[in-house]
């Protein structure tokens, strides 16, 4: 038979029972579920060294570049918001109705916080906008869409043509690079260079910034019709419908000479040289219009300085015959001014 704890007993277990009961549920909230995850961390103290820690979802963002409500935005305009920091990514939508999505579809933009638009957006629009900010832990809650208007009338820049080598030019130089007259209000310039008119062998839409020069990266094919296309831009647009250029190159080793020089003592183009880099030049003669020779050059490096036996030349065009080592040859003309 067992015997039984003396009521006074049982009365104190029940109470010390109660007590403690209520002590852990105290610290417990009924109407919250948190989601939690363990994380090591040898500077914690406890079982295993875990951490109990609240999983959260990144906060929404804001445009910043343009601004929400900001009208006369420019076409070509690179979207930009505030950076959020427990983001890890966001996704876009563009559209040019509420809730649309013609221009991007939720596109990840990864952890970059701005996004220069693949195409310029239609004039005289509202643009609506949506970013939504993500994590490991998921999307960013109730993200609201903002809008911007875009300009009514824009201003796109007007067509160039090429400087250096000019329209139809023959025997250019392999390594040549390009020059092109400057064009007002222009953020940059796009080339395309092809040897034929239905592929872009050489160069496919290059954008080279705000500069009048470049330098192919590689000697181009000898022998050869190259096309090229210069298309100055700006935040509005491309130039519309610019015409497609051609020269001819020649073959390696033989450089055009410069087209005119000015002989007048200031120590800038006082003399017309013929480029030799890789010495294979033999001779050099300039004549006059009429074919009268004039001037057999000997000294290649110093050139000619305008002068026949002591007495200057007046303003005029010459013309010149290179023979090469090779025994290749090159004629053209060149002007002297004065």
């Amino acid at each position: 038979m067992c015997n039984r704890l003396p009521s006074k007993y049982y009365i104190s277990f029940v109470v010390i029972f109660i007590f403690f009961t209520n002590k852990i549920y105290s610290n417990v909230s009924l109407d919250k579920t948190p989601v939690i995850t363990e994380s090591k961390n040898k500077n914690l103290v406890g079982t295993n060294n875990s951490q109990i820690s609240i999983l959260t979802v990144p906060d929404c963002t804001k445009l910043s570049i343009p601004l929400a409500g900001n009208t006369n935005v420019t076409l070509g305009i690179d979207l930009s918001w505030h950076p959020v920091s427990t983001a890890t990514g966001y996704r876009l939508t563009v559209g040019t109705i509420s809730g649309g999505y013609d221009i991007l579809n939720d596109f990840n933009v990864g952890f970059s916080s701005s996004y220069n638009l693949p195409e310029y957006l239609p004039k005289n629009s509202t643009i609506y906008v949506k970013i939504i900010p993500y994590n490991l832990n998921g999307d960013a809650i109730s993200c609201t869409e903002e809008s911007f208007k875009t300009k009514e009338s824009v201003i796109i820049p007007e067509c160039t043509n090429l400087r250096f080598p000019l329209d139809g030019a023959t025997n250019v130089p392999v390594d040549t690079n390009l020059s092109w007259n400057p064009v007002f209000n222009i953020t940059g310039y796009i080339i395309t260079l092809e040897t034929f008119t239905t592929g872009t062998e050489v160069l496919n839409r290059i954008d080279v910034g705000n500069t009048n020069t470049y330098i192919i990266p590689a000697d181009l094919p000898e022998n050869t019709i190259i096309y090229v296309i210069i298309t100055p831009y700006n935040l509005d647009g491309e130039g519309l419908d610019c015409i497609e250029e051609t020269f001819t190159t020649g073959e390696e080793g033989i450089h055009i000479p410069p087209k005119f020089f000015t002989p007048n003592n200031d120590s800038i183009n006082d003399y017309w040289i013929v480029p030799n880099p890789i010495n294979n030049v033999a001779d050099v003669f300039i004549y006059d219009r009429y074919g009268k020779l004039l001037k057999h050059i000997v000294n290649l490096p110093k050139g000619w300085d305008g002068t026949i036996n002591g007495s200057a030349m007046p303003a005029n065009d010459y013309w010149y015959h290179i023979i090469y080592k090779n025994n290749k040859e090159l004629k053209g003309h060149f002007s002297l001014v004065r």
